[in-house]
Parts: C-alpha cells; structure tokens; sequence
C-alpha cells in the first residue's frame, strides 16, 4: 500500500517536569493511503529512501472519499536532571556511596 504522509503533531504528554522527575514527549504522524485500501490496524513495512525499511504500527483514525487516514505515534522518556547526573557517574565509575 503506499501512502502519503500528511500531518506530523508534536506535544508533550507530561507538561509537570522537574529536576528530579523525567517526562514524556510524543509525536504523531498522519498518511493518507488511497480510497479502497483495507483500513487494518497493524504493523506495515514502510519503505523509504533514505530511512530504509523498519516496521512501524499504524491505526486507522478516518475514512473519506479522499482515502483512509492512519496514524502513528512516537513516545520517548526525557530523563530528569538528576537522573541523566545519576547516569553519568554509573557510566564512569564515579558513583559516591
């Protein structure tokens, strides 16, 4: 199925960050595949020239007669200040007991 990419959103999905407390950011990407595909949840293999071939879930969010619309959605963990501190000393054997 090819499809066309549409619509890329970012947010954050945890607005409370501090120092000792890390977040969450994530962001979506909207494709259009055309009018008559099989509108299936699932993981494709996506194709791309310069980014190669990986799987990625997607989940159908709406039908027109342009096409159906399928989105992904990306999420990562911002580690805290104090826990990318805490890292780096595990990482060169400088932790203080």
């Amino acid at each position: 199925m090819n499809v066309e990419l549409v619509e890329v959103g970012d947010a954050e999905l945890n607005h409370r960050s501090s120092v000792t407390r890390g977040r969450e950011d994530y962001f979506s990407i909207i494709f259009r595949a055309p009018a008559g595909v099989s509108a299936q949840q699932g993981t494709y293999t996506v194709e791309h020239r310069a980014m190669g071939s990986f799987p990625l879930f997607l989940v159908p969010v709406g039908m027109s007669q342009d096409g159906v619309t399928f989105q992904a959605i990306f999420n990562r963990y911002i580690p805290s200040l104090r826990e990318r501190i805490i890292n780096r000393l595990i990482r060169t054997n400088r932790v203080i007991k």
